[in-house]
């Protein structure tokens, strides 16, 4: 979920209601400590009709209460099953390494005399590119440990193979005796500033290219094509993980709206009402950013397979706290509503397979993964569910995992504070990964550094097969 920044500035809005605010501490419980009973009330205290945790993120270990819908308990099956590597009827083959073309090995060993793997990548624009890598644009075949010789400290592939360099959100030594399973490659697939929403009118993109056009060389293939082979597998030099061999992909994405910011708006306009055609870019309006964000990422998941043709499995990740940004972006309450979207889309899939294969929202559109798909398509995306969870109402209330962001010392926008989660260098708009002594570098805590262990959490508490996602492919038994 990267960040694109508008060089626009706030005009006088179209619908006369109030966008999204900026450099405040808002006053919303994170989605994932709110209970299954209160309504979400927005920024003017309207009831908006969503229930937080009636289908929410991480709640501790596991993927939380997805028993809860309709649907949900047979939809965590499958995610289970997919993840230990089993086939789902009609749907995903499971997660097993695979050979450069694609193939499965034939005990163990590929024809095409590759090493088989696992390959995990992230998609994201320049916030997740960041906290992967530092924003180091990595296009060639490289060694892993020459890969993070270009990188900062404390990034998530440092966490993935340096256990000294795991930290909490303090910066204290943790999860030192967890072993990745060196089958699983992790690639960053950043695609670094490219507009989800192709706004035509945000001047700071070289190429308004769409993530839905399936052309070279347009975001979608900039990512799939070269981000792809960005380190070796398993330290072979001369093999980078190929696009076929992608079979998980975390995306942490939104979209980049350019002038479309000065109109953009939290739930609570929609008055306890559902996302519409009206409510999306283009749209008549208002438009809504957790509507805006269920509709892209829809059309951004029927995309995936065009690029990792064996993509099994996508996870959601939220987006991160917004409210010290001095730039016009997603501040409190879209940052926030963000994970509204991300549920949005989740639940569309649920609900999608729970009704025998029929669309269940047009705002997310087709996201079937297994027969039956409508009109006896082929499935069109991979099996869906949260990633990490990013979100924490800055310093005041932290997530379920702890995490909190700091705005540092100082008062106004961030250019006043002292370093801390942000870079004061871009309005706080990309996280730090600084550290917060004075005069130092690489040193946690740090923006880079919460966001690398949220992911690492992710993984970490998704192997658990019981109420997780079953993710026991990214963990061998500790030492």
């Amino acid at each position: 979920m990267g960040l694109a920044i508008s060089i626009l500035g706030l005009a006088s809005l179209a619908f006369g209601q109030a966008t999204c605010q900026l450099g405040r501490v808002d006053t919303f419980t994170p989605f994932d400590v709110s209970d299954a009973t209160t309504p979400y009330r927005s920024s003017n205290g309207v009831n908006t009709g969503w229930v937080p945790a009636l289908y929410g993120p991480d709640l501790g270990a596991g993927s939380n209460s997805e028993s809860a819908v309709a649907g949900g308990a047979a939809h965590l099956a499958d995610g289970q099953a997919v993840a230990a590597g089993s086939n789902i009827s009609g749907g995903p083959n499971g997660v097993t390494p695979l050979c450069a073309d694609g193939s499965l090995p034939a005990a163990g060993v590929c024809a095409d005399h590759s090493t088989p793997t696992i390959g995990v990548a992230l998609i994201s624009m320049s916030a997740g590119h960041r906290y992967y890598n530092s924003g180091t644009a990595q296009t060639t075949v490289q060694r892993l440990n020459t890969f993070l010789n270009q990188r900062n400290k404390y990034s998530f592939l440092d966490f993935l193979v340096t256990p000294a360099d795991r930290v909490d959100f303090t910066g204290a030594p943790v999860d030192t005796t967890y072993t990745v399973n060196p089958q699983v490659t992790f690639v960053d697939c950043g695609e670094e500033a490219r507009d989800l929403a192709d706004d035509p009118t945000y001047v700071g993109w070289a190429n308004n290219l769409d993530w839905n056009d399936s052309t070279t060389p347009s975001p979608w293939w900039v990512c799939a094509n070269v981000r792809v082979p960005n380190y070796s597998v398993r330290q072979k030099s001369t093999q980078a993980v190929t696009a076929k061999q992608i079979q998980v992909v975390e995306m942490y994405e939104t979209m980049g709206l350019g002038a479309l910011y000065q109109t953009i708006l939290p739930l609570s306009n929609l008055k306890g009402k559902a996302c519409t055609a009206a409510n999306i870019d283009g749209g008549s309006g208002p438009v809504i950013f957790a509507c805006d964000t269920a509709y892209y990422l829809g059309q951004a998941l029927r995309n995936l397979k065009a690029g990792f043709p064996n993509v099994q499995m996508a996870f959601l990740d939220s987006m991160y706290y917004q409210g010290y940004a001095r730039t016009n972006v997603q501040g409190p309450p879209c940052d926030y509503e963000h994970a509204f979207g991300v549920k949005k889309v989740i639940e569309a899939q649920i609900a999608q397979t729970a009704n025998g294969g029929a669309v269940q929202d047009t705002i997310s559109g087709d996201l079937c993964y297994k027969a039956p798909c409508p009109n006896g398509e082929i499935p069109v995306v991979p099996y869906i569910d949260w990633g990490m969870y990013a979100w924490a109402q800055g310093t005041a209330v932290p997530n379920a995992s702890g995490l909190t962001w700091a705005q540092g010392v100082g008062s106004g926008y961030c250019p006043a504070r002292a370093v801390a989660d942000f870079n004061t260098a871009d309005g706080c708009l990309h996280e730090s990964t600084t550290g917060t002594a004075p005069g130092t570098t690489q040193r946690p805590p740090n923006g880079q550094s919460k966001l690398s262990r949220q992911s690492w959490l992710f993984y970490k508490n998704n192997a658990d097969t019981i109420d997780g996602d079953g993710l026991t492919a990214f963990f061998a038994p500790a030492p």
